[in-house]
């Protein structure tokens, strides 16, 4: 493999990351150079991935490295996000049917089952009484007027209760979440 100081640069910042992440208490630093603190590195990294353990980057070596720094990566990141609510003047309310709402219902009954204050909620698809009367409970909640219905306001408060819950030690055991 090439020893040109912009890739030796590179597979340092990878090694450190991948170091920080392990708990490595003083994690190298990147200097462009394949010094003995870099062969250490690798001879580390080569160590505790099983690879034939020479000190020098070879392509199964650098492959290595930077799968790990990817699953790392992918590990540490928030989940991306979900744009449930359409579009900022949106409205749904009772007798409004579908996917949208069914996904609404399920996020709602998340919510009854960790608020005892709630009433239980099935997830139908269908905006009914029963949907109504859980979104007046939450907005009732979150100070929000409780109309029954969801805009963006209510949606907004909605999302950040089901955010909270669902990471924080406030998870209910039966969601499939760790509750710490």
């Amino acid at each position: 493999m090439t020893t040109k100081p912009e890739a030796v640069r590179e597979l340092q910042q990878y090694l450190r990351f991948i170091e920080r992440y392990q708990g490595e208490k003083s994690p190298l630093v990147p200097t462009g150079q394949m010094d003995e603190d870099t062969r250490r590195a690798v001879r580390q990294f080569q160590e505790r991935y099983q690879l034939p353990v020479t000190g020098e980057i070879d392509l199964e070596t650098w492959e290595r490295v930077l799968q790990e720094y990817h699953r790392i990566l992918a590990a540490i990141q928030d989940p991306v996000p979900l744009a449930l609510f359409p579009a900022p003047d949106f409205l749904l309310h009772k007798g409004a049917s579908g996917e949208l709402t069914k996904m609404v219902q399920l996020v709602l009954r998340a919510l009854t089952q960790t608020f005892c204050d709630l009433p239980s909620l099935s997830a139908t698809g269908v905006f009914d009484e029963d949907t109504e009367k859980v979104v007046q409970a939450i907005q009732e909640r979150i100070g929000v007027s409780p109309t029954g219905r969801i805009d963006m306001e209510t949606w907004n408060g909605i999302a950040h209760l089901y955010n909270f819950v669902t990471r924080s030690r406030f998870a209910c055991p039966g969601w499939g979440i760790p509750s710490n």
